[in-house]
Formats: structure tokens, sequence, C-alpha cells
């Protein structure tokens, strides 16, 4: 499986299927092993930063594979509660590339609206319930 797998799988299950599809959301046994899949997928990008010598996935320098994977991340990560914060190196990467110009300018927006999505994410699941 590949890390935009583990990640999707994640927010998918955990997020779009019971707040837009009325599915059952995971129980937590799958709930775990989509967590266990989840922190692998950040060990990966742990081990891609320490291959380049960081502080960016190809070294020294922001480029396209900080995006894709930040914002692959991204919603795992914000609504879904993702638990980067289990990874320290990976967490400050994921700050470092939030907090560059372009990726601050997206997210100022997408945090005033996350709130009142999850909110509806919530209310739809329980809906469903």
């Amino acid at each position: 499986m590949t890390y935009r797998h583990h990640i999707d799988e994640f927010f998918m299950a955990k997020i779009v299927k019971p707040a837009f599809f009325g599915l059952p959301a995971p129980t937590e046994e799958e709930l775990k092993s989509l967590e266990e899949n989840v922190s692998t997928s950040f060990k990966s990008v742990k081990f891609i930063l320490d291959l380049y010598g960081g502080p960016f996935l190809l070294g020294e320098h922001l480029t396209l594979a900080d995006f894709t994977y930040y914002f692959t991340s991204m919603g795992a990560v914000y609504l879904g509660d993702a638990k980067i914060q289990d990874h320290p190196e990976v967490y400050e990467w994921f700050k470092r590339v939030e907090e560059t110009p372009s990726v601050t300018k997206i997210m100022d927006e997408y945090k005033k609206n996350a709130d009142t999505f999850k909110e509806v994410i919530a209310k739809k699941a329980s809906d469903s319930a």
C-alpha cells in the first residue's frame, strides 16, 4: 500500500462514508487498524526526511513532493484527527510546510471553515446512526 492509500482509506472510513453516505463508522478494531496504517505512512515520511536530510522531503528546498504529501495528509490530520503529533519529526515537517506563504494562504481559509465542517460531519453521522 502507498502513503496516499493509507491516508485516503483512513479519511474515507472515518469521515466520508459515515457522514456523506450513511455507512457505519469503523469499529474500534477497524479504526485501530486504520490508525496503524496511518502511523506506518507517517513513518515513511520520516524515512524520506532522514534519507534526504530535510528540512523538506527532498532536502533543503520545498518541492512538489512536500505539497503532495502535505495536502494528502491535511484532511486526515485536521478533520480525522490522525495522530501526526505522535511522529515529532513528521509533525515538524508538516508545520514547516504549512508555514510557507503559499500554503499559509490556503490554510487560513481552510481552518476558518474546518470547525464548521467538523460540526456538519458530526451531525450527518449522528443523523444516520
